[in-house]
């Protein structure tokens, strides 16, 4: 391994004036308060911590209520014990991933494993990536970083509310 070492000199601000807004504030969007996801009941299989601290607290500032499987075969055992108006599938998961666990959904007996809206969060949406959401049996796919407005809209679009 190597170690890299620089210095930078800055000088100190009398204050700090941000010129642009911060891309993705939820606190400045019309939606923040809307009522429109009230109510909702939501799966979260994730398994970084990080990622479902902040789905989970814009989840409960749009009033969505959010259970979190830390993997798929976590996931699976969720969706046949509880009602869930959508599921948020990360694609990269131990024990079973994203893409098995969204499978073995639609598998399942029941109308409602084969219509539930199951939507992909994942890094990467290269063609093949897409396309194995798809084959999988997801219906779409949203992109972390987490953008707070279209995770919004795809929750909107999408939830059985």
């Amino acid at each position: 391994g190597s170690s890299f070492y620089f210095t930078l000199k800055l000088k100190k601000a009398d204050s700090f004036v941000s010129e642009t807004p911060v891309a993705g504030n939820i606190s400045d969007q019309n939606y923040k308060n809307s009522g429109a996801l009230n109510g909702a009941r939501l799966l979260l299989a994730e398994d970084n911590a990080i990622n479902v601290l902040v789905v989970k607290r814009y989840l409960q500032q749009w009033g969505v209520e959010c259970d979190v499987a830390e993997n798929g075969e976590k996931a699976l055992q969720m969706v046949a014990e509880h009602d869930y108006d959508l599921i948020l599938m990360d694609l990269q998961m131990p024990v079973m991933d994203g893409y098995e666990a969204a499978n073995k959904i639609r598998q399942m007996d029941g109308v409602r494993y084969t219509t539930i809206p199951i939507i992909a969060i994942t890094a990467s949406l290269v063609g093949d990536v897409k396309q194995a959401v798809v084959t999988s049996g997801m219906n779409s796919w949203i992109s972390k970083p987490f953008n707070p407005g279209e995770l919004f809209e795809i929750i909107k679009k999408y939830a059985r509310v």
